[in-house]
């Protein structure tokens, strides 16, 4: 099977490509491997879920990841408990992803090493997040990058060790320019998509940081639009830029969809790798990009299928795993690249690259972290000493909580917007077993419209945790339907047991009215 097409570039007319399916399997080159996984959210219902079923559960399926000597992915939440979700995205319907401290075991347990955090999704909840954000992942033994502090520490490389090379990872976010780190402002390391030039001067700076202390550097990329199949042409050109700069491969992720693998000058751009791990049921792909390095570069990338169920992922078997591996196979064959194709493994080899001089300084990687655990406490913002007396009501019981103070804002809205839910509880006594904190929109002639439960404190300090003679508050972003319908809506808050469960026990606590301008 042959393969021709046209290369897209924004800035200069494209060049044909020819792409073949090969007959037999390449030869494997010996290597230590890096095996790359796409975004995985820590936050939200996975949550409870890893706390219902285990660390080891999320990504046991994967065992490649264990096997690697290296293995990298985007984390596509921000770990942490400080900090508070009022911030602006810029998006009618923004998510927030925060996650628990002790999630970090999930990555632990699956044996990842390093992580990116140069996306949409750390900045959700402020600079004081991010801050807490690095000091947890070093504690836990993580190496990251792509946000920090500044952004000199934010835009930096990380370091890591596989068999006896060593390599550094940078990470950049092209999505979300208002969490970009600044002099004196903790976020992520951002790049315009719009000034390639950029990439191509923060490749070679790149470069000459790991001169002479690491015999590899990778870039790790959150760039795109969601929900696409494929990289525009200014996602190639951008990838072109950095790969020319000197970085000796991408590992891009943004889309929650498998893309094809290009290879630019010898060096493979991942343009997307989908969802590693997300509390999402299907509308997701993913797959496992395992890289065969060399002290050259990279010699072979194997990719595998792999199914992201609803907060776990195992590998794609079966029938399953032949359709998907044909199917990511077919977008690699679409950027121009040649490969082998065999139950649900796809094999792209490449040329062995010219012989480098290893590095004279060779950083220190070795590193040592202690297991994740839960916080010693509920954070700031989940404890007050008193309702507001705005929002005070009658002691109201839910469940096995009492409701003591609501409050829901605004009162209107003229287009879709979040709906700011703040609740204080009490509990009489602790609780046997975890309910999550139910918050519904009903419209006046009676269709739900707008739901979501909870972990108590916004995912923060589960119920269970929950203690007598303490007022916690509980704040929800509560995010609108795609295409609200306009009306008079009713608040409500119940209990739910598990994740995506029934809402029993429902309390009105406010209403606000819709209009469409």
């Amino acid at each position: 099977m042959l393969f021709t097409l046209l290369a897209c570039r924004d800035d200069a007319p494209p060049e044909p490509v020819a792409a073949s399916v090969l007959e037999a399997r390449p030869e494997a080159p010996a290597g230590p491997v890096l095996a790359v996984g796409g975004d995985v959210n820590l936050g939200r219902r996975t949550n409870a879920l890893v706390a219902e079923n285990g660390a080891d559960w999320a990504l046991g399926g994967v065992p490649q990841l264990a096997t690697a000597e290296l293995a990298y992915v985007n984390l596509e939440c921000v770990v942490a408990t400080a900090g508070d979700y009022r911030v602006d995205k810029g998006e009618s319907g923004p998510y927030y992803y925060r996650a628990r401290p002790e999630m970090l075991a999930v990555l632990q347990a699956a044996g990842i090493d390093v992580v990116g955090t140069a996306n949409n999704h750390v900045g959700d909840y402020g600079p004081p997040a991010v801050r807490e954000q690095a000091t947890l992942l070093d504690a836990a033994g993580l190496a990251h990058a792509g946000s920090g502090p500044h952004r000199e520490s934010a835009c930096g490389p990380t370091f890591a060790r596989a068999g006896d090379l060593i390599a550094a990872f940078y990470a950049v976010d092209a999505t979300m320019s208002p969490y970009a780190a600044t002099a004196d402002r903790a976020g992520a390391c951002y790049l315009d998509p719009a000034q390639p030039e950029a990439w191509t001067r923060f490749a070679r700076e790149a470069a000459n940081t790991t001169s002479g202390r690491a015999h590899l550097a990778f870039l790790g990329v959150h760039w795109g639009d969601n929900g696409v199949f494929e990289p525009s042409a200014t996602t190639r050109a951008l990838a072109r830029a950095a790969i020319q700069g000197g970085f000796d491969g991408i590992l891009g992720s943004s889309a929650h969809f498998v893309h094809g693998v290009e290879i630019v000058d010898g060096r493979p751009v991942i343009y997307d790798a989908g969802n590693l791990l997300f509390d999402a049921r299907g509308e997701s792909e993913g797959a496992l990009f395992e890289l065969t390095l060399s002290a050259g570069g990279v010699r072979e990338v194997r990719i595998t299928a792999l199914d992201p169920d609803y907060g776990h992922t195992r590998v794609a078997r079966g029938e399953d795993g032949v359709t998907l591996a044909q199917l990511y196979a077919d977008r690699s064959l679409a950027l121009g690249t040649s490969l082998w194709v065999g139950g649900n493994e796809i094999v792209v080899p490449l040329p062995k690259p010219p012989a480098r001089e290893p590095p004279a300084r060779p950083e220190p990687v070795d590193r040592t972290g202690t297991p994740a655990r839960a916080a010693a406490g509920p954070a700031a913002t989940c404890v007050s000493d008193q309702v507001p007396p705005d929002a005070q009501v009658a002691d109201v019981a839910v469940g096995p909580l009492t409701l003591v103070g609501r409050r829901v804002g605004p009162s209107r809205l003229s287009r879709r917007g979040m709906i700011d839910v703040e609740t204080w509880w009490r509990v009489s006594q602790p609780l046997e077993k975890n309910v999550l904190i139910a918050v519904r929109a009903t419209l006046d002639e009676g269709s739900a419209s707008w739901s979501g439960e909870h972990d108590g404190c916004d995912w923060s300090w589960p119920t269970e945790r929950w203690e007598p003679g303490t007022l916690y508050h509980d704040r929800y972003a509560l995010r609108p339907a795609p295409k609200p319908r306009p009306g008079t809506y009713t608040v409500s808050v119940g209990v739910a047991d598990t994740p995506l469960g029934a809402q029993r026990e429902p309390v009105e606590i406010g209403a606000f009215t819709l209009g469409i301008d």
